[in-house]
């Protein structure tokens, strides 16, 4: 299954910059889909692995890496029924003075009617530090 068409979807909001579709089954760690030109299409799979560990004791004073980048986690319910959403936020550094939030959305096979998958998640790049501006 092609999934360019749903990546396409996420970037046509003026609110993403970036997206990208991870596979995160056990040993299938990879990038499926990333916007064209976008970073976030060098997520890594031990990246993979340090989002969707089942110990997420250090996430918050550790937080997480994507593509090389540190993030601070802000909100970690990737792993809570019925919410599967993580949100983080990029250090600001000499290289990114105008750090990006970020949300995670996991999905399971079975669980969506617009996602039929095994196991993924994907990954988007907001222009704004908070939600509330969405809303």
């Amino acid at each position: 299954m092609s999934w360019d068409s749903y990546i396409t979807s996420l970037t046509k909001s003026e609110w993403v910059d970036d997206a990208v579709i991870l596979g995160c089954t056990p040993g299938q760690e990879s990038v499926w889909a990333a916007a064209p030109g976008g970073w976030l299409s060098q997520v890594s799979a031990s990246e993979v692995k340090a989002i969707i560990a089942s110990d997420r004791s250090t996430l918050f004073a550790n937080g997480v890496t994507l593509a090389g980048r540190k993030c601070t986690v802000l909100r970690d319910a990737l792993n809570v029924d019925g919410q599967n959403t993580m949100d983080i936020k990029m250090k600001t550094s000499e290289k990114e003075p105008d750090p990006f939030s970020f949300t995670i959305g996991r999905a399971h096979k079975g669980e969506s009617q617009q996602i039929k998958t095994k196991n993924m998640s994907s990954v988007c790049s907001l222009r704004e530090s908070t939600s509330a501006e969405l809303e």
